[in-house]
This record gives structure tokens, sequence and C-alpha cells, in this order.
């Protein structure tokens, strides 16, 4: 059989070839403008995903924050001064053996965070405050003004890395119970002289250690008081009380 080369094709076959190239690109030039819009929508979409996904983020975070912000203040046993608390009261009272938090869990069980509220048998609401003081002594009648006939509690926790027994000295002019762990650790009854003040032992574990301290504040002030938890090694340190 004969070999044809391309000067063989007839021109009607040319004409046909020609057609299919033109349909073959008009095809493709159709595709890509019906796939255009398409190709723009699902850029959007993903434009508005990642969006999505951003603002969800930052509103994790944010709560996060929110939350950490709201938290008990945490003070590390290395022998400073506890100057931040969380505060509630003052509370009209004259009792230090009525339990004021009973709707809260009571007082060996309460672990509030700050704007916490708490409500008394008489309906009263109190809200749990944040107070930080810029000395060692932390002087309530700053923050809340006369206190006179009535009960404060404060409230952080003690930060320990690993268990040890210790001591605490406090320093305080009226008289004051105290619960750490959940568990009544003694009484301050007295008015010492803040330069001999007395010691309470204490266990701490590893980890964060609740610490609420419950005031009674009579008629007379100064309505102050100071906590100094120590670390093993400082067990036996001289208690000095700075104005820095």
């Amino acid at each position: 059989m004969a070999q044809r080369n391309f000067t063989d094709i007839s021109p009607n076959m040319i004409l046909i070839l020609e057609g299919l190239m033109q349909a073959t690109v008009a095809s493709r030039l159709l595709c890509a403008r019906t796939l255009r819009p398409f190709r723009s929508v699902m850029a959007r979409v993903s434009g508005v995903l990642s969006l999505v996904a951003l603002l969800s983020s930052v509103h994790l975070w944010m709560n996060v924050a929110r939350a950490a912000d709201l938290s008990a203040p945490v003070h590390t046993a290395d022998g400073s001064f506890i100057r931040e608390w969380l505060i509630l009261g003052p509370i009209p009272s004259r009792d230090l053996e009525t339990d004021l938090l009973e709707s809260a869990g009571g007082e060996a069980n309460v672990r509030p965070k700050e704007g916490d509220t708490v409500a008394t048998k008489d309906g009263k609401q109190f809200v749990w405050t944040r107070i930080k003081s810029e000395r060692d002594t932390v002087n309530l009648a700053i923050r809340f003004g006369s206190l006179e006939w009535s009960v404060i509690y404060a409230y952080c926790e003690m930060n320990s890395a690993g268990p040890v027994t210790t001591d605490m000295r406090v320093a305080t002019f009226h008289p004051a119970a105290l619960w750490l762990n959940g568990e009544p650790i003694g009484r301050a009854t007295l008015k010492p002289r803040f330069e001999s003040p007395p010691v309470l032992p204490i266990e701490l574990r590893a980890g964060g250690n609740p610490c609420l301290v419950k005031f009674k504040l009579e008629f007379e002030p100064p309505y102050a008081f100071a906590f100094q938890p120590l670390p093993p090694h400082q067990s036996t340190a001289a208690f000095r009380v700075t104005d820095q």
C-alpha cells in the first residue's frame, strides 16, 4: 500500500481538523470562564473560614487569659510576704465561730475566684475582690474604710515545689482563724508586736495549697495584717516587716 503524506489529505479533511481545533479552544475558554466565578467563590469561602478560625482562636485565648486573670493569687513559699489576696467583706458580725461561707461550700472548702459572690443567711451578697499591697503589711482600711465589728475573709494559694514542713509567721492586730488545704491550722487571738509575731508550723504539699484567713475586726484599728510563709531552710529566720 502506498504511503500518503499531508499533501494527500483532502481539503474537506483539513476543514474538519481546523473545526475540531477551534472547538477545542472554544471549549477550553468556556470552561475557564465558567469555573472562574466558582474559583472566586471558593477563594472567598476559604478566606472566610480562615477568618472564622482566627477569631475562634482569639476568642479562646481571651477566655483563657480572662480565666487566668480571675484566678486566686498564687504565692511561692520563698520567705517573702504575701501581698496579694482575694478579700470578701466586710461582713457585719462579731462572731468568729459562725461559718459565713456555707452557701459557697463552707470555710474549709471554699476555692474562690475574683468576682465570685457569696450570699449570707440574711440574703446579702458579697463579692471576692482582689487587693495587692505595695508593702509587706496589708492595710484593709485603705481599701474598705471603717471596718469595726465586721468579719473579713482573705484567700490565696501557696505554691511549693514539693511536700515540705515549715513555718508561717502571722502578724495581725485582731483575732483570726486560718485554714490550709481545707484544714484548720490555728488561731491568732492576741495583738502581737510585729517584730515578734507567733509562728505557725505548716505542711505544704506539692503544687497549690489553698489558704483561707478569717479576721474578726473589732473596734480599734489598725486593720492590717502580714503573712510570711518560709521555706524549710529559713523556718527559723527573723521576722522583719518593711515598707517596700
